[in-house]
């Protein structure tokens, strides 16, 4: 949240998608509004190079977010 001249502004992003999708950021935390089948929460780990984020093996193929909180 920014204070710029004693007036507050809040900091707002919206990502819409088809068929109704919608996540919304504001001040740092997020809406989702979608069909969601699961949800968990897993700690990405380094391979080689790069970084991954495991998921159960029934869920290949299938479209996911991956959001990066802050510590």
């Amino acid at each position: 949240m920014d204070i710029p001249n004693g007036r507050m502004v809040l900091k707002r992003r919206l990502l819409g998608g088809s068929r109704g999708r919608k996540i919304e950021i504001l001040e740092g935390r997020i809406v989702l509004t979608d069909e969601v089948e699961v949800f968990f929460e897993k700690r990405v780990t380094p391979v080689g190079n790069s970084a991954k984020v495991d998921a159960p093996r029934r869920y290949i193929g299938r479209r996911a977010y991956v959001i990066i909180l802050k510590e």
